[in-house]
């Protein structure tokens, strides 16, 4: 019964989209100084078992109020241990570039790396947080359906 149990949960994730919104202020970096505000507004899909796909949509708000955007596409795989998810990003593909190449080498960067959160879901909203507490990592979606 506990197998079952498990997979009922990791498939509770499969064929399952939500959605995320993030806002990015008080840069410390001195490549970002020109900037007010970075907000991102994402789509993640769990297509399968193993495979997941997120749609990026990014307005970057300079000091003067000027707003450019830039849209990404990530790839990857992602395994469900418990309450763990392990997600792979494999491939980012930027559909709309930023003018400054800082900004989307930024994005670029995900390509390659491994992530781990702790995992909960409540109702229609799903939630990433790290377990050793990097928040840079934390998230909060939720879903339409």
């Amino acid at each position: 019964m506990h197998v079952l149990d498990e997979e009922r949960k990791h498939d509770s994730l499969v064929a399952t989209s939500w959605h995320c919104e993030i806002l990015k202020t008080g840069f410390l970096s001195e490549a970002f100084h020109n900037y007010h505000s970075i907000f991102e507004r994402m789509t993640l899909t769990f297509a399968s078992r193993s495979q997941f796909n997120i749609r990026e949509f990014v307005e970057v708000t300079d000091k003067s109020g000027n707003v450019e955007k830039l849209e990404n596409l990530y790839f990857g795989t992602y395994l469900l241990k418990g309450n763990e998810l392990i997600v792979s990003f494999q491939d980012v593909r930027q559909n709309l570039q930023h003018s400054d190449d800082v900004i989307n080498l930024d994005y670029l960067e995900f390509k390659g790396v491994k992530v781990r959160y702790a995992l909960s879901v409540n109702n229609d909203n799903l939630y990433f947080y790290s377990n050793n507490r990097n928040e840079i990592y934390n998230l909060a979606c939720f879903t339409s359906s």
